[in-house]
């Protein structure tokens, strides 16, 4: 009767030991999949944002800024006054159209 009982408790041990296993191993599992979701997601936002970037046309070219003050660069040199140019600081940036007399 006692062996029953001992060979009845080492089995239920055995058995919840088996379920602590199989419990863990889900569990990792379960986390390397979660990992895996989260660098796939990390990648596509990524890619977005790297997808988002504008193309380089003068219809969405943004003028760069060196401090404080805009720089405005054209394809064309110009003249003003004798002085050959094709970059100009715009100090109060306007809208306008440019006419070339060439």
């Amino acid at each position: 009767m006692i062996k029953r009982a001992e060979e009845e408790e080492r089995m239920r041990k055995e058995k919840a030991e088996e379920e602590i296993r199989t419990q863990q191993a889900r569990a990792a599992k379960e986390a390397k999949d979660l990992e895996a979701q989260v660098a796939a997601m990390a990648a596509e936002r990524e890619e977005m944002a790297r997808s988002r970037n504008r193309s380089s046309s003068n219809a969405t070219e943004v003028p760069s800024l060196v401090g404080d003050v805009a720089l405005e660069s054209f394809e064309l040199e110009m003249e003003l006054n004798g002085i050959m140019f094709n970059t100009v600081k715009c100090f109060h940036p306007q809208p306008c159209e440019l006419r070339s007399d060439n």
